[in-house]
């Protein structure tokens, strides 16, 4: 089935024969790239799926990237911009769905810059001010406080959490 398949039976008449000939694929897996690169309205509806790929690889590092990191991601998303524009006419939607996975990664990193505030290294005892904001139990039973606008002796302002929790 897949050596008789030819680009008429498929509506993919208005192809050039250069370009089917470019295919280093056979039967369905060189139609359907080839459809690919021809509807880009369909690639673009795998694009939040290539973006939460990227979401999803950037949650499975060990450790939280540095700006080593993200610098080298940025210039590769920006180099697989330039390969969609100038590049291989059937790589495109491979190099789109890698440069999405590569935005998908540096949105992650850039919402959690964002929302990050300051955390204690070490567990702190000492005197500590605060506005209670809220009162629960822990797993074991002991009573919990939640306090904001927190003053700590031993540490630095800047360095000192927006919210501190409290257990008695």
């Amino acid at each position: 089935m897949g050596e008789g398949l030819t680009h008429e039976g498929l509506g993919l008449d208005g192809l050039r024969p250069a370009r089917l000939r470019l295919a280093g694929l056979r039967g369905w897996g060189r139609a359907g790239l080839l459809a690919l690169t021809e509807r880009p309205v369909d690639l673009f509806l795998f694009v939040p799926i290539f973006l939460s790929i990227g979401i999803g690889l950037w949650f499975a590092l060990l450790t939280e990237p540095g700006a080593v990191f993200y610098g080298l991601v940025a210039g590769a998303v920006v180099a697989l911009t330039l390969l969609v524009r100038f590049g291989p006419w059937l790589a495109r939607p491979f190099v789109v769905a890698l440069a999405c996975m590569g935005v998908g990664g540096l949105a992650c990193g850039a919402r959690v810059w964002v929302v990050a505030s300051p955390m204690l290294e070490a567990p702190y005892y000492g005197p500590i001010q605060g506005r209670i904001i809220d009162i629960d139990r822990s797993q074991s039973d002991a009573i919990r406080l939640t306090l904001d606008q927190v003053v700590l002796s031993e540490v630095a302002p800047g360095q000192t959490p927006a919210t501190v929790r409290v257990a008695l």
